[in-house]
């Protein structure tokens, strides 16, 4: 399982952000969806894969309102060994 920072949907915001961190002395590295995707080779994804974290199972999400249109700076995806 894995969820990692990526400037691919608002890189203005994130390299805010990013800068804000290093200010105070955290290093975040955010990558790309080809970039995150390395980690998982060899691996079989579980459904729906590689996405956005708004598309990780909206449907899961009990008594909360899902906004479609969120941008959210992270991906994430599950894996299993074969």
């Amino acid at each position: 399982m894995l969820s990692q920072l990526t400037a691919d949907f608002d890189p203005e915001a994130v390299a805010r952000g990013v800068e804000m961190y290093r200010a105070g002395g955290v290093t975040l590295a955010p990558r790309s969806r080809a970039e995150i995707a390395r980690f998982f080779e060899g691996l079989e994804p579980v459904e729906p894969g590689l996405v956005q974290l708004t598309d990780w199972h909206p449907e899961l999400a009990v008594g909360e309102t899902v906004d479609e249109d969120a941008v959210i700076s992270l991906y994430g995806a599950v894996a299993r060994k074969p």
